[in-house]
C-alpha cells in the first residue's frame, strides 16, 4: 500500500538526526583537555538558548504528533484516523474533488479508490466521499443541543457511490471537534500548521501526498472533555 501513518520515528528530520548521531559516535575520541573545554561551553550555550526562547509547553501541531501519540498510546483520534486512511486506500490525484491545496484544505473530499489491476489497466471505484457532518441532534449554534456534554461536535461519514443510485452512508467515527485542536473560526492560523480555520477533519494536498488531520473529543482524567489530535500522510498516484 502507498500509505503511511505519520509517526515520530518516520520523520525525515529524526532520521537525519540519527544519522548525525551515528557519525559522531564513530568519530575519533576527543582528548581529555578538549572534553574539559567543550563541556562548559556546551552547558553555557544551552543555558543561553533556553533563557532566550523558554521551554515549549506543547509541540506544534504542524510538526509533531501529540505526546500521547508519540508514546504509542492509541487515542480516539488515532483510531478514527486509521479507519479514514483505510477507506481512502490508494488514490489518484485527478479524482480528488475538490483538490484540497492551499491554506484552507477541505473537510469534505470526494474521490475514487483503486480497486484492482487488470490486463486492460487500472479499475477505479465509483465516487466516494468522506466528510465531517454535525452529530445527530447537533447544529452549529454554540450550544450542546443533544445534551452529551459537547458543543457543536460532529461525525466523520463515508458515502459510497456518492450521488449514484446505490448511494450508501456509514459513520466512521463520532465526537469529532468542529475545528482542529487550538483552531478558531477567525481567519487566522491559530495552531501554526499552515492552515486557516480548518475543521476537526482536515484534508490538504501537498504535491503527491494527502495530509489527513483529525481532532476528537474524549473524556479526560479530570472528568472534562479534552482534544485528541492525530495526522497521517497518504501517497497519491499522479
Amino acid at each position: 500500500m502507498n500509505q503511511t501513518v505519520a509517526e515520530r520515528g518516520q520523520d525525515p528530520a529524526v532520521t537525519q538526526l540519527m544519522d548525525q548521531q551515528s557519525a559522531a559516535a564513530s568519530a575519533p575520541t576527543l582528548s581529555a583537555r578538549a572534553k574539559r573545554l567543550r563541556i562548559p561551553l556546551g552547558v553555557l550555550a544551552l543555558s543561553v538558548l533556553l533563557g532566550l526562547i523558554g521551554l515549549p509547553k506543547r509541540p506544534s501541531l504542524g510538526t509533531e504528533l501529540p505526546e500521547s501519540e508519540a508514546k504509542g498510546v492509541e487515542n480516539s483520534a488515532s483510531k478514527l484516523l486509521k479507519e479514514v486512511v483505510k477507506e481512502l486506500g490508494m488514490l489518484r490525484t485527478a479524482s480528488l474533488n475538490p483538490d484540497p491545496i492551499g491554506t484552507w484544505g477541505t473537510s469534505s473530499l470526494q474521490f475514487r479508490q483503486l480497486e484492482s489491476y487488470t490486463a486492460d489497466g487500472v479499475v477505479w471505484s465509483s465516487l466516494r466521499r468522506i466528510e465531517w457532518r454535525p452529530a445527530e441532534g447537533e447544529s452549529s449554534n454554540g450550544l450542546d443541543d443533544n445534551a452529551n456534554g459537547l458543543v457543536d461536535e460532529g461525525q466523520v461519514v463515508l458515502i459510497r457511490d456518492d450521488g449514484g443510485v446505490g448511494e450508501h452512508m456509514s459513520t466512521l467515527g463520532a465526537d469529532v471537534a468542529k475545528y482542529l485542536e487550538a483552531e478558531k473560526a477567525n481567519g487566522l492560523d491559530d495552531n501554526h500548521n499552515g492552515l486557516i480555520d480548518e475543521k476537526g477533519l482536515s484534508f490538504v494536498r501537498k504535491d503527491n501526498t494527502l495530509v489527513v488531520r483529525i481532532t476528537t473529543m474524549a473524556m479526560g482524567e479530570l472528568g472534562t472533555f479534552e482534544p485528541n489530535t492525530s495526522a497521517a500522510i497518504v501517497r497519491l498516484e499522479m
